[in-house]
């Protein structure tokens, strides 16, 4: 709706142009609470990243699907593991969101996890779960000479 395009502007201080990118890459977003589902969100991701307004505005407008995710369940779960199974500090994770914030829209069980395994098990970085996260399955396991898990084959 119009007021939670109004509100979001306001929130984060976007120009129409900024608005505009978040509209068009998420269309949905017009449908959402602004007061029940994205200040909320919003105001927990900044606070749980030390983000700065800049910084926040960056992470909506280049993946505002951000915005739909529950940022309990689906969210701090996802920042919770990057952090602890990469060793990642507050700041680098923080780096890293703001750089890459599609890594927050990516599951845990179907891609994190399987692919760290197979970079464990390869002896490779586990940053490259990182580095190469938008791979296809195939291109990924691949890419660090590791077998394609079975339960991924079609």
């Amino acid at each position: 709706s119009l007021a939670v395009c109004d509100a979001l502007q306001e929130r984060l201080s976007l120009d129409s142009d900024q608005l505009r990118k978040v509209v068009v890459r998420f269309p949905a977003v017009i449908c959402l609470s602004f007061g029940s589902n994205i200040s909320p969100s919003i105001a927990a991701l900044q606070e749980r990243l030390s983000l700065s307004e800049e910084q926040l505005r960056k992470v909506v407008i280049a993946h505002p699907s951000i915005l739909s995710l529950s940022f309990e369940s689906n969210v701090v779960p996802k920042l919770n593991f990057l952090q602890e199974e990469l060793g990642l500090s507050g700041d680098a994770l923080r780096d890293l969101v703001v750089k890459k914030s599609n890594l927050l829209t990516y599951s845990i069980e179907k891609r994190y996890m399987p692919r760290l395994k197979a970079c464990r098990s390869m002896g490779v970085q586990d940053a490259l779960v990182l580095s190469r996260i938008t791979q296809s399955n195939e291109r990924f396991y691949e890419s660090i000479g590791a077998p394609l898990p079975s339960a991924m084959l079609s």
